[in-house]
C-alpha cells in the first residue's frame, strides 16, 4: 500500500493505492482519493495526517519521538571508514593478492596497507589523487 499523486486537469490529487496480483499480473486498486494535494499541504493537514498515521508504525514512532526530544538515544556509535571497509577489503582477498604479487620483493613496509589507506583516501577525500596518505587511520588491522 502506498500514496501517490495523480494529475487531473490543473490539479494533483492524493490517492491511497494497493497493489494486487491478479492472474499473474500486478493491478493497482485505488482505495481512497484524499483530495487535492495543494489544499492539505497549504493548511498543514497533510503533516497532521502523516503524524497521525505514524503512531501506528513502530519505526516511525520511535524516530518521531526522538526528533521531538521525548526519548534520547541509548548509545551513539561512530563508525569510521576502516571499520566499514576493512572487512570488505579482507573479503575481496586483496591482502592475499598483494602478498602473492609482492612475495619475491623485500619491501621494508607493508605495501598492502599503503594501498588500502590510499583507497580510503580516494573514497573519502574528494578530488584527492591518493597522496599524501591519510593520517589517523591504523596501519595494522585491529
Amino acid at each position: 500500500m502506498f500514496v501517490r499523486s495523480k494529475k487531473s486537469g490543473a490539479y494533483e490529487h492524493l490517492q491511497v493505492v494497493h497493489n494486487e496480483r491478479i492472474d499473474g499480473r500486478v493491478k493497482q486498486c485505488v482505495i481512497a482519493t484524499l483530495g487535492r494535494l495543494d489544499v492539505p499541504q497549504r493548511t498543514g493537514q497533510l503533516d497532521a495526517l502523516l503524524a497521525s498515521c505514524s503512531r501506528f508504525a513502530e519505526h516511525t514512532a520511535v524516530l518521531t519521538a526522538h526528533r521531538q526530544g521525548r526519548i534520547s538515544a541509548a548509545e551513539k556509535v561512530h563508525i569510521g571508514p576502516v571499520l566499514v571497509f576493512e572487512p570488505l577489503w579482507q573479503q575481496m582477498g586483496f591482502p592475499k593478492i598483494f602478498q602473492g604479487l609482492l612475495a619475491e620483493r623485500e619491501f621494508e613496509f607493508d605495501v598492502e596497507r599503503v594501498v588500502f589507506l590510499n583507497v580510503l583516501h580516494r573514497l573519502f577525500a574528494s578530488g584527492s589523487d591518493g597522496w599524501p596518505p591519510l593520517t589517523g587511520f591504523p596501519i595494522t588491522p585491529s
